[in-house]
This record gives C-alpha cells, structure tokens and sequence, in this order.
C-alpha cells in the first residue's frame, strides 16, 4: 500500500511541470550545499576535514616560524654564554693584574723604605728648624731625590718595559 502511494506520487507529481521544475531547483540547491557543505558546517560549528587540513597548514607554518626562532635565539644564548665566558676569564686576569701590580708596588715600596732608610736618619738629623723658615741640608735631600726618581722609573719599567726588553 504504501508502495503503491510513492509510485502514483513519482508517476503522477514528479512527471508535471511543476514536479520538473520543483526537482531542478532541488538538484540545483543540492549541487549548491553538497559543494558548500564544508563552509556551511565549519559555519555552524561542526569541525571539517577543510577546516582541520587548513588549521594543521597553519599550525606547522607556526611550528617552522616558532623551531627558525628558537634556533636563533640558541645560537643568540650560544654567543652571548661565550662572550660572558671570555668576559669572566679577561676580569679574572684583570684581577690578577691588579694582584700583581699591588704587590710589585709593595715590593718597590719596601727596597725603597730599606735603601733611604739611613738618608732620611740623615736628613732629619740635620734639619735645621727656626721660627720662620726649615733649611734641608742638599746632599741629603738630592740624594733622597734621586732616589725617589729611581723608585719611580723602576716602577715604570716594571709595568711599561722597553721594547728591546719584550723580544
């Protein structure tokens, strides 16, 4: 019975010109949405292969901007570790220096204090003290003088030696 309405239904209906027209307009519409149908699914929420293929093109564009970025940021790190490091060893030599330079002054200090130890007994033995002036025997003073230019000269050539000396 019911077999019999949906044949009288496609003989009767569908064969009008009406039924013709109705079943165009639906192939028509049907070819519109079949071909749409990603956009109009991904519109409505639904998750499709379109949609997921365009995200996972976007997402491994990102991954390659994100791995070219982290890549130089490493090499950023491993330049800047190495610069630190070279900066570290050139302070620590720096403060070795600066050891040094301290203890060649004390020892320059000290042959100087030693050698015009007897001078300066000397020269303070004679001074000669008034109200109004001080008289410096100068022997003792030139002696003590020089002296003093000595200490300085050897303190220079200890840390700017000649260049017949660097050779």
């Amino acid at each position: 019975m019911w077999w019999l309405a949906i044949k009288t239904f496609f003989g009767d209906k569908l064969t009008s010109s009406a039924g013709i027209f109705i079943a165009i307009f639906v192939v028509i519409f049907g070819v519109f949405i079949f071909s749409n149908s990603n956009v109009i699914l991904s519109k409505f929420g639904f998750e499709t292969t379109t949609n997921l293929k365009s995200q996972v093109t976007r997402l491994e564009g990102e991954l390659k901007t994100a791995k070219r970025i982290n890549d130089e940021l490493s090499r950023d790190m491993e330049t800047l570790t190495t610069r630190h490091k070279a900066e570290l060893k050139a302070l620590v030599e720096v403060q070795k220096e600066r050891e040094q330079v301290k203890d060649k002054i004390i020892e320059i200090k000290a042959k100087k204090d030693i050698k015009d130890s007897a001078t300066i007994k000397k020269l303070n033995n004679k001074i000669v003290e008034t109200p109004t002036e001080i008289t410096l025997p100068l022997a003792e003073y030139n002696e003590l003088s020089a002296s003093n230019i000595d200490s300085l000269h050897e303190v220079f050539e200890s840390f700017f030696p000649s260049p017949q000396e660097i050779k």
